[in-house]
């Protein structure tokens, strides 16, 4: 497949951004990286590689990636993670689409947590929208948890094979991401002026437990899985808290 440009937003990504874009070499025609203040060597190691690099002030990730798709040299977006890497199975997926106007194709990422693949928790899998045409579809402007803007008549269509996320480096990583990403949620909120739903506030820090390990098979995923289980409810419980703080100021 030719005309694809691979759109890149990066922060401090030294250690995995050489195989990000290794794995989408062969793929895509152009690799347009948007940088939101590294202070590593991301940027370096992205122009040693043939990245097309650029710096953005950091307002948000839908910002970012509409910044980067603009910038793109064709309209054919194919939108990945610093810290994600093509599988083989995804790449030959790509390679053989002939993409079609008034469609979009969903890709599902295949998250590592601390070195465990997790492939239930609610966490896998989960399709979402990667490669797309830009005079079709852009990011929404959410702070947090951004999406493809998507005409209601597109057609949406799965790509077999998965996108390798190691988003995930330790527990406390991950607490650390948690914190961050509840008080960009609970900012969101705020901005909208909506509150968290009843049922949210007062049974959803244990059906959080309840739903990853239960309904959604965590047992399946081991001791990661009930670890993560357990870090829902923490996760609903910090977006609570911050939701609160916020609301009082």
């Amino acid at each position: 497949m030719s005309g694809i440009s691979a759109v890149i937003i990066s922060r401090n990504e030294e250690s995995l951004i050489g195989q990000c874009i290794q794995s989408v070499k062969g793929l895509c025609d152009d690799v347009v990286l948007v940088d939101t203040g590294s202070i590593d060597s991301t940027v370096e190691i992205a122009k040693s590689m043939g990245a097309r690099v650029f710096s953005k002030h950091w307002k948000g990730y839908g910002d970012a990636k509409n910044f980067g798709n603009s910038q793109a040299l064709f309209d054919w977006i194919l939108s990945v993670d610093a810290d994600e890497i093509v599988s083989d199975p995804l790449k030959k997926s790509i390679v053989e689409l002939q993409p079609m106007h008034g469609c979009v194709y969903l890709i599902t990422p295949l998250i590592n947590y601390a070195g465990h693949w997790v492939r239930f928790s609610g966490w896998y899998p989960k399709y979402k929208v990667r490669l797309f045409n830009r005079n079709e579809c852009r990011w929404n402007d959410s702070l947090v948890h951004e999406d493809v803007v998507v005409p209601s008549n597109s057609k949406r269509i799965k790509l077999k094979g998965d996108l390798l996320h190691f988003s995930i480096k330790s527990h406390f990583h991950y607490i650390r991401k948690i914190n961050r990403y509840s008080l960009l949620k609970a900012a969101k909120y705020r901005k909208n002026n909506l509150n968290p739903l009843w049922v949210k506030r007062y049974a959803g820090i244990p059906f959080a437990w309840f739903k990853s390990y239960i309904l959604h098979f965590g047992f399946l995923d081991g001791k990661t899985g009930y670890t993560l289980a357990y870090l829902s409810m923490y996760k609903v419980k910090k977006e609570l808290q911050y939701f609160n703080e916020l609301k009082s100021e």
